[in-house]
């Protein structure tokens, strides 16, 4: 009686499993990334790294507009631009940096309106480690992003769209 009781379990174990993993197989959670179309794949693969790198970049910018209140950036509207771009380093004196990340942002600035101010179309260098961003022990100051170059230009004109 007991072996009964014990496989009848195992059994009704294994059914509820296999049902629970077809519907979890069944549900859409994400299209495959081939799927996408390019724009919605630069868009995503650029919200990532921006993600990513967000607390180094608005550190950034903070850094060059000392004295202004800079609360966060937009992205680039028109048609036309590449958010991020990546590339492999290829310069001298960045070794411990596999890569170079460029992002081009709007850094905006709450001035108590209910619109934030744009205060330039910046694009930010970055030097990305990416093993770095395990450790929790950052010697001889490698870190896992580095600020290279910051290039300012004019703010953008909003109907640029």
């Amino acid at each position: 009686m007991r072996k009964i009781l014990v496989i009848t379990g195992m059994i009704l174990l294994l059914m509820i499993t296999y049902t629970e993993a077809k519907e979890i197989e069944n549900k859409e959670v994400m299209p495959p990334f081939n799927e996408y179309h390019d724009r919605e794949k630069n868009q995503t693969y650029g919200n990532f790294l921006l993600e990513l790198c967000r607390g180094d970049i608005i550190r950034a910018m903070k850094d060059y507009y000392d004295g202004h209140d800079i609360d966060g950036y937009a992205t680039p509207w028109w048609e036309q631009y590449d958010m991020v771009s990546i590339s492999e380093a290829k310069q001298e004196g960045i070794q411990a940096y596999p890569f170079i990340v460029t992002f081009t942002l709007i850094p905006q600035e709450n001035n108590g309106n209910d619109e934030p101010q744009n205060l330039g179309t910046d694009t930010l260098y970055f030097a990305i480690n990416p093993s770095l961003f395990t450790t929790k022990d950052f010697q001889k100051g490698h870190y896992p992003v580095k600020l290279l170059k910051y290039e300012h230009h004019e703010p953008p004109n909003q109907s640029n769209d």
